[in-house]
């Protein structure tokens, strides 16, 4: 598993040197034909397709289906919280303060993909990132977000998963009692 974070790592570090190209292309036409990028057209643009992926997802579509429909549509920063790799998803917020408020086809930004799949490293990582910025309003924002099946973090948190919480210390021997 290190030398995949190692790749991975190594991968990052080629692609930030053309932040632009190599966050938002896909090897295709740019969406915009400008020098420098401007968020709110990106993002509408971005939105824009979201939007019309969702419509055509609202067909009948399996569970299996929609989840591998979702995970293909994940941006590079909410892939990296999902598989909780922080190195990336550190590198990604620095260089791109904005990717924090992507959100994928369920309508699940960062924080609530991270706690969704009990990535707690992410979790402390993005509230530090916020503390150093002195930026809790919009932590709290990340926190407060609802998804399309309007769950918050505290539902995603208590959802039973495959997945349990990396829990150790206090917290642990605390549960342990109480069974």
């Amino acid at each position: 598993m290190k030398q995949k974070h190692k790749w991975c790592s190594q991968l990052l570090t080629i692609f930030m040197k053309k932040t632009r190209d190599s966050y938002l292309g896909d090897g295709g036409k740019p969406l915009l034909n400008m020098s420098e990028p401007n968020i709110h057209e990106i993002l509408k643009v971005t939105a824009t397709l979201k939007s019309e992926d969702a419509k055509k997802s609202k067909t009948s579509k399996t569970e299996q289906e929609r989840k591998a429909e979702t995970l293909k549509s994940e941006t590079p920063i909410l892939t990296a919280a999902r598989h909780g790799i922080v190195e990336m998803v550190n590198v990604l917020v620095n260089k791109i303060p904005s990717s924090i408020y992507e959100t994928n086809l369920e309508n699940k930004n960062i924080l609530l993909v991270a706690v969704e799949n009990r990535r707690t490293i992410v979790v402390e990582s993005l509230k530090k990132w916020f503390e150093k910025r002195n930026a809790k309003p919009q932590f709290d924002n990340l926190i407060q977000w609802v998804d399309n099946e309007n769950n918050t973090v505290l539902h995603l948190a208590a959802t039973p998963s495959d997945e349990d919480w990396n829990i150790s210390g206090a917290a642990l021997q605390i549960i342990m009692q109480k069974d």
